[in-house]
């Protein structure tokens, strides 16, 4: 499964408070980069760094190690549950960027400096310039507006059932209390976006429902701005925050609170 830009968007908002950090597609998975530097891969949604002495000694002895991809050397793997902790991120990627050299920059070969006969010999001969097509990098995924319960069963797929489940109670809790809520799902990733289409972080306005794999995530864009008596917003960039449910009992504990928090960020998206 490819990794979704849900998990992108997030790896750059805990890492929001270092400089020169930037997500690239490469292969159809993505590349880190500080200060220009590529520093790890998000591949099938999991994190991977260079392996350098100084980032296994920042992970410590049993840090796992594999391949992020097949034929690929291995790399070091971040835990899943780290991500949470800003800090620590943030001090990792600035740890495994200054392990690695700087990016050497290709300068062109100096030409040869052509003579009269040579040069008109090349002019004659010159074909024109092949069209190119626009490419479609920077396309939005497809998207299906307000789908059927069928078609989010057939977009969960890659969901494990137990983690599905908690994604569509979920998503039942913002419809019971937004009833007239539009919502947008990315049939590429699985992201449900509330209030407007989902295409990465400042596309939705009301929240934003994923799945990862041991919990699902229902995030506001301006959640640090919302009333948050029990607590249960994680995050601590600008201003993404995120509430993550990993079983049924965390939910049913959690949803009137969940339901007022959804009830504040539509306010506040008005």
């Amino acid at each position: 499964m490819a990794t979704k830009q849900s998990t992108i968007d997030f790896l750059l908002d805990q890492l929001a408070r270092l400089d020169g950090v930037s997500a690239r597609k490469m292969f159809g998975e993505f590349a880190i980069y500080v200060d220009g530097k590529i520093v790890g891969l998000v591949c099938d949604d999991s994190l991977f760094l260079k392996p350098t002495a100084e980032v296994r000694l920042y992970l410590g002895e049993n840090c796992a190690e594999e391949p992020p991809y097949p034929s690929a050397k291995p790399h070091l793997v971040v835990d899943e549950e780290r991500w949470e902790d800003d800090e620590w991120m943030c001090e990792l990627f600035r740890v495994a960027a200054a392990a690695l050299p700087l990016p050497v920059k290709k300068g062109a070969a100096p030409k040869k400096a052509a003579t009269e006969k040579t040069a008109t010999a090349k002019s004659a001969t010159k074909r024109p310039a092949k069209e190119v097509a626009p490419t479609q990098a920077g396309a939005p995924h497809p998207y299906q507006d307000d789908p059927t319960p069928a078609q989010l069963k057939r977009t969960l797929t890659a969901c494990p059932a137990p983690l599905r489940e908690l994604y569509l109670g979920l998503h039942a809790l913002v419809v019971e209390v937004l009833p007239d809520v539009k919502y947008s799902l990315d049939l590429k990733d699985g992201m449900l976006g509330y209030g407007a289409h989902q295409y990465g972080a400042n596309g939705w306005g009301v929240a934003a429902l994923a799945f990862y794999s041991k919990w699902v995530s229902l995030g506001f864009l301006q959640g640090a701005a919302l009333p948050d008596p029990k607590s249960l917003l994680e995050g601590s960039g600008k201003s993404l925050r995120h509430v993550k449910i990993r079983s049924a009992e965390e939910l049913k504990k959690h949803s009137a609170a969940i339901c007022a928090l959804v009830k504040a960020a539509s306010k506040a998206n008005r």
